[in-house]
């Protein structure tokens, strides 16, 4: 998608809501959450940390607990992207069947995904020092469990746009705290490894049917400022344990 000097111009929710269409806002959606996210206090003291690897586990650790919990577990928790499979299957709107597709779509490559995922953060902590004993007993702290918990939520229970926009916003987030932690482990060891953690989930496409009436575009964007929201607040809450 181009970034086109009138999404530059645009300045805030409002503005864009009223101004921007289709492909354009979903870039300015896009452009705002890597903006919001970069002048998170917490982002930028994690960005000039040098973490020593023991602390920078316990950040990792419970993040993978949050990526863990978008695919569910074996014992029946749906995760967040089965909740909001649920919730869009439920909705009588045909426009969003297009949205339940991809989402049908990424559940369907879980097998080849989770395992991919949890290969990168399991070498990971172990390249950063991690006893195997440590990776198998932590278990979440209370904010992580918290976040999952609204998370969860939030995809079961809001309007379809808004599973939308919060599931957009979710994997834009992800990626750069990904990129954050990755960056954090080269600093803390001098090979993290090559490894990248995959994402397949085509943000800009799940909204695609979304972005043309002012009350949708409306919605998408409270599922995406929930979403910053819940991160910040979650990173936050993580400080205290760094």
């Amino acid at each position: 998608m181009e970034n086109s000097d009138n999404i530059k111009t645009v300045t805030n929710p409002n503005e864009a809501m009223e101004q921007l269409v289709g492909e354009q806002f979903v870039e300015w959606l896009k452009e705002h959450i890597k903006h919001e996210f970069s002048h998170w206090p917490i982002i930028q003291g994690l960005s000039v940390a040098n973490l020593q690897p023991q602390k920078l586990r316990k950040l990792m650790i419970q993040w993978f607990f949050v990526q863990s919990a978008f695919w569910g577990s074996k014992e029946g928790d749906p995760g967040f992207l089965g909740f909001a499979i649920g919730n869009l299957s439920e909705s009588d709107d045909p426009e969003a069947e297009t949205a339940l597709e991809i989402l049908v779509t990424r559940k369907n490559q879980e097998q080849i995904l989770q395992p991919q995922q949890h290969l990168f953060w399991h070498q990971l902590l172990l390249v950063l020092g991690a006893p195997e004993e440590e990776i198998q007993k932590t278990k979440p702290k209370e904010i992580t469990r918290h976040y999952i918990a609204e998370l969860s939520d939030l995809y079961s229970n809001a309007a379809w746009q808004t599973v939308a926009g919060g599931l957009a916003a979710y994997d834009w987030i992800g990626n750069l705290i990904n990129q954050v932690i990755i960056d954090l482990s080269k600093k803390a060891v001098l090979n993290p490894g090559s490894l990248e953690p995959k994402s397949n989930m085509d943000a800009g496409h799940l909204l695609e049917k979304t972005i043309f009436d002012p009350q949708n575009k409306h919605l998408v964007w409270l599922g995406t400022k929930k979403q910053l929201d819940l991160h910040q607040e979650f990173l936050i809450g993580l400080k205290k344990y760094l």
